[in-house]
């Protein structure tokens, strides 16, 4: 599996692994200590490399390429792209920058998420996330304890009435003993 960007000569990547391991030695000098895999177990088939410092000269396509050899096979496999991602790096002036970018699937470059979110945008996501998943669970909860009382209330109510007509009255208003 390689990772590239277009501008970048030929044999000089991303990301390289291979034969369950990653090769700084195939890297571009500019991503060496900077890019590794979201997942180094790459469970579902995920692919995706994190690109940590960026600057702006980052910006560029980035492309996943994956070859699957096919045992006993004389033909060498061919590569296969699975992800193609614009990376925007925007000076923001001091610092890294800013990361703008997406992909079609499966993650991208950079500090950048799908759909061409930084790390920290992600994480507010995620926050408002839990605050409307609270929000709605402590709805949820109310109308829960609203109806819990109201059946509690009817069932007093019917009880109340049921021995009340039960009981025979005196004369008065007041039941015998």
């Amino acid at each position: 599996m390689a990772w590239t960007r277009r501008d970048l000569k030929s044999g000089d990547y991303v990301f390289f692994y291979r034969d369950g391991n990653s090769h700084n030695s195939f890297q571009h000098p500019s991503f060496r200590g900077r890019a590794e895999l979201r997942d180094p177990e790459m469970k579902d088939g995920d692919v995706s490399v994190i690109l940590k410092n960026v600057t702006i000269n980052d910006t560029g396509t980035y492309e996943c390429w994956i070859i699957v050899g096919h045992s006993g096979s004389s033909e060498p496999a061919a590569p296969r792209l699975t992800n193609n991602t614009d990376l925007t790096v925007v000076d923001s002036g001091g610092g890294a920058g800013h990361t703008e970018g997406g992909g079609d699937k499966g993650g991208g470059a950079g500090h950048t998420e799908e759909g061409g979110i930084t790390d920290e945008e992600r994480k507010d996501k995620e926050n408002k996330d839990v605050n409307v998943g609270l929000v709605v669970g402590l709805l949820v909860v109310g109308v829960l304890l609203s109806f819990v009382a109201f059946m509690i209330i009817r069932n007093c109510t019917y009880v109340k009435e049921t021995f009340y007509k039960q009981v025979p009255q005196r004369e008065g208003g007041q039941s015998k003993e």
